[in-house]
């Protein structure tokens, strides 16, 4: 049995991502950010004297050094695999930093890798820790929009990625789409269920990228909704919301202030949560690994989600190249995996 103690966390990866997820992760009764690690000494060091924590230059150092439970594996995709698969086998509970991987048999050998050793491997993702997310997810099982028959998800702003590592291929594994879509990809899947089968395409790009800025996926969803994506780092349509849900009964609209659901007879917007946070959603999907590793409650992400949102961007740049729909058959995944849920649950 896991101990009750505060989880000794490190983060492996200082960039914008670990830093925000260290300001999330405290102070906290329950996690303790005890280590930090990157190659760079000045964000290393930044954060370590920030934070109090220990640094480390190497993530086989911090694993090796008995200050920690778990880590958070914040870097870029391309390294996801080694240091998950490296801190498992140092004996280290992992939540991994989306995109998970570049590609599904990544994905499936880190799964393996934890079953192996019994531990605990999850992704963050932190659109599903946010409430107005969860709470349209209740009104669309609560039958408030009727049967979801068109989903619609908008992840774009003018960012400027040619300095960043992001806009790298050999290291990003992909521009936009993976990036933004990963995301896209999971809200759709959450809301209105698995996605049997995708389309893409790729927009013109308005700065020398290797790699796409603008992006375009269609979809069919188990239960035949129609679903659209478009990711761009180009433009700012500055809309107000991000998730738009429309059924036969009504329609629900989720958004960076505030969401609304309204019949379709019309009428006013019912509004409902209070808009999007990124330190709380960060906080939310933290909290929920640490009490998934005692067994005190199921990871809202479950390893079907995790391969899924890995499967579906694989399939939509498939189709780019190929200009075809790509089915997506998640029975086609390792049989060893369980699906179901927490590797290695603690009893």
């Amino acid at each position: 049995m896991r101990s009750e103690s505060p989880l000794r966390l490190g983060i492996v990866g200082t960039g914008g991502i670990g830093k925000a997820y260290a300001m999330a992760t405290g102070p906290s009764p329950s996690i303790s950010l005890t280590a930090v690690c990157d190659t760079n000494d000045e964000e290393r060091r930044a954060l370590g004297v920030t934070t109090g924590a220990a640094e480390f230059q190497s993530h086989e150092s911090l694993a090796d050094s008995g200050l920690c439970d778990a880590v958070i594996v914040a870097t870029p995709p391309s390294t996801h695999a080694a240091i998950t698969i490296d801190c498992l086998e140092r004996g280290l509970d992992v939540l991994c930093e989306k995109p998970f991987t570049l590609d599904v048999e990544t994905a499936c050998g880190m799964y393996e890798a934890a079953a192996r050793e019994d531990l605990l491997l999850a992704m963050a993702s932190k659109f599903r820790y946010v409430s107005d997310i969860a709470q349209a997810r209740d009104l669309i099982r609560a039958g408030v929009v009727g049967r979801p028959t068109m989903i619609g998800v908008t992840f774009a702003s003018h960012v400027d990625m040619s300095t960043r590592w992001n806009s790298v291929l050999s290291i990003s594994g992909g521009g936009v789409l993976i990036d933004n879509g990963t995301h896209a990809v999971d809200v759709i899947r959450y809301l209105v269920g698995p996605i049997r089968r995708v389309s893409a395409m790729r927009g013109l790009a308005e700065r020398s990228f290797g790699v796409e800025d603008t992006a375009i996926i269609l979809a069919e969803t188990d239960g035949h909704a129609i679903a659209s994506i478009e990711v761009s780092w180009s433009i700012s349509p500055h809309n107000e919301s991000y998730a738009v849900v429309h059924g036969t009964e009504g329609t629900i609209k989720v958004g960076w202030a505030g969401s609304f659901h309204r019949s379709a007879d019309g009428g006013d917007w019912t509004p409902f949560g209070r808009g999007y946070s990124k330190m709380d959603a960060l906080k939310r999907n933290v909290e929920n690994f640490a009490s998934a590793r005692l067994g005190h409650e199921a990871l809202r992400i479950e390893t079907a989600d995790v391969l899924a949102s890995v499967s579906v961007v694989e399939g939509a740049y498939q189709a780019i190249d190929s200009r075809a729909w790509i089915d997506i058959t998640e029975n086609d995944w390792a049989p060893s995996i369980d699906l179901g849920g927490a590797v290695g649950r603690a009893g």
